[in-house]
């Protein structure tokens, strides 16, 4: 198993770093633009890409948090902080993504909702 997740842990670091090289620029100017300054940008740039490794490691691979933990090389607290922050933010993606389905394919659902009907 210890050598299995070793193996893993090589080819997602591969994996997730081609991934942050292809897409950095595009998530950093978007982050520039909301945040308007370059520190935070670049913060807010690291913790997104962070949150993408730990939730594909966890929730799409079914690791133990101790073991993503181990292989991004933080504590066990961080890696619980940032799923539930990765959580929150696809939770949103989801009920933003449901909601605009159902107007668009259901108008009258839409307009029910708004007039309290």
């Amino acid at each position: 198993m210890e050598r299995e997740v070793i193996a893993l842990s090589d080819k997602s670091e591969e994996l997730f770093d081609r991934l942050y090289h292809e897409n950095h620029l595009k998530v950093y100017r978007l982050a520039l633009g909301l945040a308007g300054n370059a520190n935070d940008a670049e913060e807010t740039t690291q913790e997104a890409h962070g949150q993408r490794v730990l939730f594909c490691l966890v929730v799409t691979l079914g690791l133990p948090y101790r073991t993503a933990a181990e292989i991004v090389g933080c504590s066990l607290g961080s890696v619980k902080t940032a799923l539930h922050r990765a959580k929150k933010r696809v939770a949103g993606y989801l009920a933003d993504y449901f909601y605009n389905n159902l107007r668009r394919n259901h108008p009258a659902a839409g307009q029910e909702e708004m007039t309290g009907k």
